[in-house]
């Protein structure tokens, strides 16, 4: 699989058909990777979780902030992807 790198989408125009879809690869594998993140972290969230209150809220903010990912600037490019909890 190629990855587009920040100089790959700098060389091309931004009505450039190909810019459009090694967007859209960005944007693709960025989302798998968030799905993989919360998929990971699914199970501090249930009532049978082993985590205090505080620990709990703790990963609902990753959580969060993890779907709220899309809207961050670089998205999907030069994004940074938020701290888990210890």
């Amino acid at each position: 699989m190629e990855y587009i790198t920040q100089d790959t989408y700098n060389n091309y125009s931004s009505e450039d058909e190909e810019l459009e879809v090694l967007k859209e690869g960005c944007v693709l594998e960025a989302k798998a990777e968030r799905a993989v993140l919360l998929l990971k972290c699914d199970w501090t969230q249930g009532a049978d979780s082993p985590l205090t209150d505080a620990k709990r809220n703790e990963w609902q903010v990753y959580r969060q902030a993890l779907r709220n990912i899309t809207s961050t600037e670089g998205w999907p490019l030069t994004h940074e992807w938020p701290t888990k909890p210890l």
